[in-house]
């Protein structure tokens, strides 16, 4: 009789190290509603400013150049209890990194390549894996 050894391995995804690309706060330009942003992160910002009708966070948004620079407009919006954006927000971001990858035929390829289908565990931030799973698809399916 053989013993196997049935042990899932999973797979670590570190952000802080060759697959930050996955992350959000990626510097990856693109095109969402029209408009370009610089990474995922930018666009929620934006959305988020514009969703609590802030246009004057939106347009330093727009100007933004660093990380530091979206996090400090991020935390300074406050949401009313009667704004949308905590109804809306999973949509935008799927969206984002949904245009993320399909504004940037690297990344594309990157996240095609990936193998995401087995257990995976996320080091140094957040990755919702199902999404990538979900965008891999729609990727697959375009391309037929």
């Amino acid at each position: 009789m053989v013993k196997r050894n049935y042990k899932n391995t999973v797979r670590v995804i570190d952000l802080r190290g060759s697959e930050s690309w996955l992350s959000d706060t990626f510097i990856s330009p693109m095109t969402c509603c029209g408009k370009h942003y610089k990474s995922v992160y930018h666009y929620m910002v934006h959305q988020k400013a514009l969703a609590e009708r802030n246009l004057r966070v939106a347009k330093l948004v727009e100007k933004a150049s660093s990380f530091m620079e979206i996090c400090k407009l991020d935390r300074s919006l406050e949401i009313s209890p009667y704004c949308v954006w905590k109804e809306i927000e999973d949509d935008v971001h799927n969206q984002g990194v949904i245009q993320k990858f399909r504004s940037d035929s690297n990344l594309q390829e990157k996240l095609l390549a990936l193998d995401i289908d087995s257990p995976v565990r996320v080091t140094g931030g957040k990755v919702d894996i199902p999404l990538l799973r979900s965008i891999k698809t729609i990727l697959r399916m375009e391309e037929v």
